[in-house]
């Protein structure tokens, strides 16, 4: 699947669940490869509690303001990998980034000194939905 919108560098809305099931959304980097979606986070963060707890998540993607309203979203169960955490992080900064910047050079140097601090999702995606 080749959108527009996945064209360009943008954020991800990844929506999970708490225990009580309520919905929560938060913003995230990502890669989508055409086939996976993968993003990375902190491994004692509250968003890998609740992947451990439900793995079925959307991830969504928007236009910017001032775009063709359109969107794009991911449907699935994000897995957890083994390692590959810090690299995508890595990977993503220098997408993400302005990595000429000093500190995002320096943050990016900082994240590397604790590799374990890092875990890596897939998802692939069971359902794609779009909109404009």
């Amino acid at each position: 699947m080749d959108h527009e919108l996945l064209n360009t560098v943008r954020l991800g809305i990844l929506l999970s669940h708490k225990l009580n099931g309520d919905a929560i959304g938060v913003p995230v980097w990502f890669d989508w490869d055409g086939q996976k979606i993968s993003f990375f986070a902190g491994s004692d963060s509250k968003k890998v509690s609740r992947l451990r707890n439900n793995p079925k998540v959307s991830l969504l993607v928007t236009n910017n303001v001032g775009e063709p309203e359109a969107w794009v979203a991911f449907d699935g169960d994000a897995r957890l990998c083994e390692g590959g955490g810090i690299q995508l992080a890595e990977t993503l900064a220098h997408r993400y980034w302005d990595m000429d910047a000093k500190d995002n050079q320096d943050k990016l140097e900082a994240w590397k000194l604790y590799p374990d601090a890092f875990v890596k999702y897939e998802m692939m995606p069971t359902n794609i939905r779009m909109g404009s």
